[in-house]
């Protein structure tokens, strides 16, 4: 654990800064009045703006990295929090073993040093994080690479753009716009929670009958705060009334498959059997929008054809943007999940070694009336953005990334006595052109015999290109450091993209002809596809010639959607 942060000391360091800088830039007329009005010590302004150097910097040699590298290394860090990879201590550690060790390279024959530094210690880290405040250790929230990387900014832009133009053009009223999503359930596993224990047993563990089997659940919600009957999908060749209580709601639908996962025949079903009733009526002949994400079993050629035929426009999620746009997600399941922890909580404290389906159900049946209500779903479209229409609540939570930052405008060069005159210095990157010109003097005046370079500014200005070079130098190390990494750890990876889902990137709105075309053509290559390779894979011999071909039963396909889905029913008590 790091040491807090002195938040006085560096209130107090920032107004000494600011004075130093206010009395060479000319605001204050001198060090007394400088500190006066930003209260800072006057001795030290004084000393600073008479060249003293700070504790750190009179330090520095007794540091094992320079001031320069060490701001490289938390400029290092600062890439790699906004990029979603911030490092651990370990690895900042490693990082700066790196950069000293590459301060020798070319230096050091491998049979004799010439040059050693002293090892970087474990409590290395907590005293480069007390010399900057900005950092800052805590326990990350573990989130999925491509959710950061798929979300930016513009990709989210370009959504809540297309979503309000479909509101607009199709004039589609909140009560008909419906966000559908799945959600899974582990039957015998609970999310953990805070428990009470007797602190004189020496027993840290809250137990759990174990992952059993997994049961899928189709929602719909409505942005005027209304819900469609679930979908459940269990595990089974069979639905058994055994595994539905009395007291199920008659209009929920039950379905069951080999894995209990949703297959392209259950969204379909879902869509003509359970949403087109359910939402027929109440849009009196209007236009409804169905937003979800781009889960394969969703994306079919049967569900874009049935919405076009049937007022639906479809709105396609960003891809890994669930987190951020979905409704549900934001508001509904992680509030049914955390109840239904609680519900079966019941029956997991008693001991028994396995939950039932009907006692699962039974739980979920009390958790979902808990869960869907009004004020969480409309919760949900209020956090995605989308009720009221405020992109701005979703962009602010999506970091900026340096290739999205707009340039500024390129300003007219203003005309300074000499180019070592120029503000910018002080604050311009090496490759500027402020610091370009200010070299070019500095040069052109060390090659005049005549002109002289023992004057103030151009002393100011070796001293500045001696950090800007040593600056340089810790950030190839960095780059290098991370370069041989990537070396190590990746040869050569391409990421290919074919079929439906190269398709639907970067779609938004799908219920179109041109779409449906596009999706049946790439799900005829994607079957052709899978026929020839299954021919391949397992030739069929010849029939002996003494039977009858016609007298053959076809051998099931294993994959196919008919297998998968035995039977979809309305429950009824």
């Amino acid at each position: 654990m790091t040491r807090p942060i002195d938040v006085e000391a560096t209130q107090r360091n920032q107004r000494i800064q600011e004075a130093i800088a206010g009395v060479i830039s000319g605001q204050y007329k001198d060090c007394a009045e400088a500190a006066r009005i930003l209260k800072a010590p006057y001795s030290t302004v004084r000393h600073r703006v008479n060249g003293r150097q700070t504790r750190v910097q009179s330090h520095e040699d007794q540091q094992l990295l320079s001031e320069e590298e060490e701001t490289e290394l938390a400029r290092w860090i600062r890439q790699l929090t906004v990029q979603g990879y911030p490092p651990k201590p370990y690895a900042v550690r490693e990082m700066a073993q790196a950069i000293q060790t590459r301060r020798v390279i070319g230096i050091n024959d491998p049979s004799i040093t010439h040059v050693a530094y002293d090892e970087i210690g474990e409590q290395w880290v907590k005293r480069f994080m007390s010399r900057h405040p900005d950092l800052d250790s805590l326990i990350a929230e573990q989130i999925e690479a491509a959710r950061i990387k798929e979300t930016s900014r513009p990709v989210l832009e370009k959504w809540f753009t297309d979503v309000k133009s479909i509101i607009d053009e199709f004039n589609i009223e909140p009560q008909d716009i419906y966000n559908m999503d799945e959600t899974g359930f582990s039957i015998g596993s609970i999310k953990a929670t805070r428990v009470i224990i007797d602190r004189t047993q020496n027993i840290r563990y809250s137990a759990y009958p174990g992952r059993q089997e997994w049961v899928s659940v189709i929602e719909c919600i409505s942005m005027d705060g209304s819900a469609l009957p679930p979908l459940v999908i269990f595990k089974g060749k069979t639905l058994s009334s055994r595994w539905i209580p009395t007291n199920t709601p008659i209009d929920w639908f039950f379905s069951c498959n080999k894995e209990g996962w949703t297959s392209n025949e259950h969204a379909k079903k879902w869509l003509k059997e359970n949403f087109e009733p359910n939402t027929q009526e109440k849009a009196n002949r209007r236009t409804r929008l169905l937003i979800f994400d781009g889960h394969g079993s969703h994306t079919t050629a049967d569900v874009i054809r049935h919405c076009i035929l049937n007022h639906i426009q479809l709105a396609l999620l960003p891809p890994h943007s669930s987190h951020l746009t979905q409704p549900l997600d934001i508001g509904v399941f992680s509030s049914i999940k955390a109840h239904m922890t609680r519900e079966l909580d019941r029956y997991i404290r008693t001991g028994i070694p396995r939950i039932q389906k009907i006692e699962w159900l039974d739980a979920f049946i009390t958790a979902r009336t808990l869960a869907f209500t009004t004020r969480n779903i409309l919760s949900g479209w209020s956090g995605t953005g989308l009720s009221p229409f405020y992109p701005h609540k979703v962009l602010r939570r999506v970091p900026v990334l340096p290739s999205e930052v707009e340039p500024p405008p390129r300003l007219p060069t203003p005309v300074f006595e000499t180019p070592l005159d120029n503000p910018e210095l002080t604050s311009s990157p090496i490759e500027s052109s402020a610091m370009n010109a200010a070299n070019r003097h500095v040069k052109q005046r060390a090659r005049n015999p005549t002109a002289s370079v023992d004057t103030p500014r151009t002393r100011k200005h070796v001293v500045r290109m001696a950090t800007a070079l040593n600056r340089s130098f810790a950030k190839n190390r960095v780059q290098a450091a991370q370069l041989s990494d990537l070396q190590r750890i990746i040869s050569t990876r391409k990421q290919r993209q074919s079929g439906k889902h190269s398709i639907l990137r970067g779609e938004t709105i799908l219920a179109t002809p041109k779409m449906l075309l596009r999706l049946e053509n790439a799900e005829d290559a994607s079957e052709s596809r899978k026929s020839k390779r299954q021919t391949l894979t397992h030739p069929s011999p010849p029939l002996p010639p003494t039977i009858d071909p016609s007298l053959v039963m076809d051998s099931p396909d294993t994959d196919s959607d008919d297998d998968i889905l035995d039977c979809i029913v309305v429950a009824s008590t």
